[in-house]
């Protein structure tokens, strides 16, 4: 069974790689708004995930003593706190700059307890055993759901401006409660499980859910990602011959024109500006030469 937990958790860090790659490389994306406190709450996740699948491999693949075993859960467990402890700035981080929200000075202390909790929890794990490992972390888990709660209702007043769509909103809530479900889920329904190994099923799963669904709608889910993307970023936006053949789009040359310029068919050149339509969030050819003179 934890052969199964370590092909997930790897599988789960591939789609976060491929995730972070693909949006970071696309300037469409990386002008929307809060895309670079996503990024490092992403990264911090990613983290969390890879040093879990470490610990995870060297438990499952190298012939240890119980007691080396008992050390490798320790710095899994040491890990949990300190993911804990880190992640209500992170998210306070972004949503604020996400809702335009800022946060009261109760909730700076608040942050400021989580860290300092996470730190003194890891030290009572690695002094006292790790027998009192879910009491330590259930306060933690206690302390980032008082403060996920917080940073929500402030979120809530400017939810609908940020997210204008239906399914905006309903993919952004989606991928919030399932983070919060799935491992509630897991510990009462297979509690026998996380005490004998300490490692969670739900982890790599709802990482898993939460870049599909970041990956599938991220149109929506990243506000301003529609904008128009600036003309200093076409080198990186389009591939060479997209830009060759926009700049000819530009010289307000036909389809049939373009096709004879650049020695390529017409369905080819038709296939180049629908795709570059697509990337500059634009609908015709004079919104793209507006686009090109103005970005």
């Amino acid at each position: 069974m934890l052969h199964i937990f370590f092909a997930l958790y790897v599988l789960s860090l591939l789609s976060g790689g491929l995730l972070l790659s693909a949006l970071a490389s696309n300037p469409k994306y990386r002008c929307a708004t809060g895309f670079r406190e996503l990024i490092a709450l992403y990264l911090l996740i990613t983290v969390f995930v890879f040093v879990t699948a470490l610990c995870l491999y060297v438990s499952v693949n190298l012939s240890f003593a119980d007691e080396t075993r008992q050390q490798i859960l320790k710095v899994y467990l040491t890990v949990i706190l300190l993911f804990l402890g880190f992640l209500p700035g992170a998210i306070e981080k972004y949503d604020a700059t996400l809702y335009r929200f800022t946060s009261p000075p109760w909730f700076t202390y608040l942050r400021r307890l989580c860290v300092l909790y996470a730190i003194a929890g890891a030290a009572i794990i690695w002094r006292f055993g790790d027998h009192l490992a879910l009491q330590v972390i259930g306060i933690s888990i206690a302390l980032f759901i008082v403060a996920l709660i917080a940073v929500s209702r402030w979120s809530r007043a400017h939810y609908d401006e940020v997210y204008k769509s239906r399914t905006a909103r309903w993919v952004s809530r989606a991928m919030v409660a399932q983070s919060l479900a799935l491992p509630l889920i897991e510990a009462v329904v297979w509690p026998e499980h996380l005490l004998r190994n300490g490692y969670t099923f739900s982890l790599p799963l709802l990482f898993l859910v939460n870049n599909a669904l970041l990956w599938i709608w991220r149109d929506e889910v990243l506000p301003g990602a529609g904008r128009a993307v600036p003309l200093a970023d076409m080198d990186a936006l389009l591939s060479p011959k997209e830009q060759e053949v926009a700049r000819a789009v530009a010289e307000g040359l036909s389809n049939k024109q373009i096709a004879a310029k650049l020695g390529i068919s017409e369905s080819t050149v038709k296939n180049h500006i629908y795709n570059i339509f697509k990337k500059c969030n634009v609908t015709s050819r004079v919104g793209l030469i507006n686009h090109l003179r103005t970005g």
